[in-house]
């Protein structure tokens, strides 16, 4: 506690002492003067107890309990800010154990972590049952969140509420999904919890406190209970009567100049953080702000907790193959153009919407990505990539998404060609004899969860690697190790293969792991575990069940396998082009709510059960389960830089009930010839397309 000798009390001459006498919101039933000699005093009109204001310069920093001590709105009343006016009515810890909101408040030191096994160590998920515990309360605040949306008295939900409703629901399923390390998960946990409290107490306030404020509900009439609600600190006297008039705690900051004029009944103590919250600061971490208690303080803190869930763009900064492993690209010797003829393939006798293989553009300026030909000496790829691949173990793509990758028009102006991939290209593991599909699949299932650990790193993001080194990779499970001399004896191996012949060494094998997944290490407590690098392993892990290696001739588990890789690939290829496309999207003051917004738009053309992501979405086999996303991903569209130009989009959005079969089969034409053709207009390659394993 901290205490002044200097009495702050002012009757005003005639006002007793009573317990039930009532003041102004700008008066006190308690005061104090912040200090002896302090220039500030602090009442409040409707609380028994007096917190310390963050007066001071802020260096705020994360804390050892994940918090961020009196600078943190779950933890200490805050400056009353109209952009956060929801921070005065935060929920407090409950006392009763019992409270189901108990489990929100847990120290997240206090969830346990799995490491997982693989080549990576220090990377797994917090203990599932922790994080499912909560999976009904969030379902109940969305229907909340939904119910309000859809209120006639909201023509426009709340905007920071609808993005804390994202940001529950995408931490939740990072969670559950995606590899951390333990602090990473620990820190996403926390912002779960934040995301939850402040979602609670945002609905609060647009369903009772603000009516309260605007004289829909009646007004508050007596002590707001501190004990109870956060309460906020205000300096101005119309923000403190709309606080007490919805019965919400306030304290007023003011000047003592104006003490003299202001009735303040008696004297209180005031109460420091000091045992309130951790000040033991995270070790190694850098302050998240310095400055003054403004807003953007608020903004840095929501900006630095969102972190954990947020994902970087490797289109933006078009990185390509750099480093050791540029060095060590195959290159073809001069003069030798020779090519082998792709594989055939197969009919699709599968009997359910067949996929149809479009016919190669008859003219093209420049080959394709990825091709083994030089430009403009005439050469034929090996494969197509604006052509479907379609064999027993490819999976399929709806017929209007393949037709639309082969109208795409390459001989138009546009930029260079970005050629690289955040994942493996599916069609790597499809242009190769059996034995070696086998053997690729059987890397990718290695260093699955560590790739894809390194694509979802926020603060930096993956280069995008060309089809040759991402072969390379995948080959390490043909030889043991990587010997990158494609040419021995004068024979000429395939572009980014691994000569079975070639001296190879175990350094060479660790530079191609170290340039894969050097990134990850950098990460706190994250290194390459050599022993799984290695070894050959003869079982995988697929969809929680133990499978043998033998099992990869199977055509549905392969469908399914690279099904999951192409979803993926998908979704980081739709995120990065609705960046690109809608650069200028909102309004400065608002534009992280409204990126925030655009990616849960985006998030919405996806299933949120990444296990049948493939089965159903926008490659389900009927069109009525593809019509949902079909309808989400159009109103992505529509805010896109050329989508004036479409008349389809033009067109106001209807449910889905109001669709024929027809029409959304018409409208999924439309999509998937403006998706292909404005993703090679941005990137300049082919793009990856929405697959079903069956």
């Amino acid at each position: 506690m901290s205490d002044s000798s200097v009495s702050a009390v002012n009757r005003l001459g005639d006002v007793q002492l009573d317990e039930n006498v009532k003041v102004k919101p700008w008066q006190g039933l308690i005061g104090a003067f912040l200090g002896p000699t302090s220039e500030i005093f602090l009442t409040s009109p409707n609380t028994t107890v007096l917190y310390e204001p963050p007066l001071s310069i802020r260096i705020v920093r994360r804390r050892k309990d994940y918090r961020f001590a009196q600078d943190d709105p779950l933890l200490w009343p805050q400056r009353f800010f109209e952009d956060r006016c929801h921070y005065s009515v935060i929920r407090r810890p409950p006392e009763d154990p019992s409270d189901p909101l108990c489990d929100w408040w847990e120290d997240p030191n206090d969830v346990p972590f799995n490491a997982e096994e693989g080549v990576l160590t220090g990377v797994g998920k917090l203990h599932n049952p922790y994080v499912l515990r909560h999976l009904n309360d969030i379902e109940d605040i969305n229907k909340r969140f939904d119910t309000h949306a859809a209120s006639a008295s909201n023509s426009k939900p709340n905007k920071y509420a609808a993005v804390l409703k994202y940001h529950l629901n995408r931490s939740y399923r990072v969670l559950t999904d995606l590899a951390h390390t333990c602090h990473e998960a620990r820190c996403v946990y926390s912002f779960m919890q934040r995301c939850y409290i402040e979602l609670v107490a945002a609905l609060d306030w647009v369903e009772v406190y603000q009516p309260r404020m605007e004289g829909r509900l009646p007004s508050w009439d007596g002590h707001a209970d501190a004990k109870k609600l956060m309460g906020a600190f205000v300096v101005d006297e119309k923000s403190a009567t709309h606080l007490f008039n919805a019965g919400i705690p306030v304290w007023v900051v003011r000047d003592r100049r104006y003490h003299s004029s202001t009735l303040i009944m008696k004297d209180a103590a005031v109460t420091t953080p000091s045992g309130y919250a951790s000040f033991e600061p995270m070790d190694g971490e850098e302050p998240v702000y310095v400055g003054a208690d403004v807003m953007e303080k608020i903004k840095a803190l929501e900006k630095y907790t969102s972190r954990g869930i947020q994902w970087g763009d490797p289109f933006k900064s078009a990185q390509l193959t750099t480093g050791l492993v540029a060095t060590l690209l195959p290159q073809k010797r001069r003069g030798d153009h020779t090519t082998q003829a792709p594989p055939k393939r197969k009919k699709d006798t599968r009997g359910q919407d067949p996929v149809r293989r479009p016919k190669m553009a008859e003219a093209v300026n420049d080959p394709a990505d990825g091709s083994t030909s030089a430009l403009g000496q005439g050469i034929r790829s090996n494969r197509d990539k604006f052509e479907v691949f379609v064999s027993d173990f490819a999976p399929p793509t709806p017929d209007a998404w393949a037709a639309g990758l082969s109208k795409v028009n390459r001989n138009q102006p546009r930029r260079q060609a970005v050629a690289g991939y955040v994942l493996p290209e599916m069609g790597l593991f499809l242009n190769v004899p059996a034995t070696k599909r086998n053997k690729y699949l059987a890397s990718w299932l290695k260093y699955r969860s560590a790739l894809i650990f390194r694509a979802n790193d926020a603060s930096q993001p993956p280069p995008l690697w060309r089809a040759q080194l991402w072969r390379t990779l995948l080959a390490l499970e043909i030889t043991g190790n990587a010997a990158l001399d494609t040419h021995t004896d004068g024979i000429t191996h395939e572009e980014g293969e691994i000569s079975e012949s070639a001296k190879t060494t175990t350094q060479k094998q660790r530079d191609i792991v170290q340039e894969a997944l050097g990134m990850c290490i950098r990460r706190s407590g994250v290194t390459i575990n050599e022993s799984v690098v290695t070894r050959s392993d003869i079982q995988f892990e697929w969809r929680g069940k133990q499978r043998w290696m033998s099992q990869l001739e199977d055509p549905q588990l392969v469908r399914d396998i690279l099904c999951e890789l192409a979803q993926l690939s998908f979704r980081f290829e739709l995120l990065s082009l609705d960046r690109a496309r809608c650069a200028s999207r909102g309004d400065c003051k608002d534009h992280e709510l409204d990126r925030a917004l655009s990616e849960e738009k985006v998030q919405k053309c996806f299933t949120a059960d990444n296990q049948d992501g493939c089965t159903r979405g926008l490659a389900a086999v009927n069109i009525r389960d593809r019509g949902p996303y079909l309808l989400n991903l159009q109103q992505v569209m529509r805010e896109w830089k050329g989508a004036a130009n479409q008349t389809w989009l033009a067109v106001p959005p209807r449910s889905l009930e109001l669709y024929t079969d027809g029409e959304l089969e018409r409208l999924e034409r439309h999509i998937a010839i403006f998706y292909t053709q404005v993703f090679y207009d941005e990137y300049g390659r082919a793009c990856t397309l929405p697959h079903r394993p069956s």
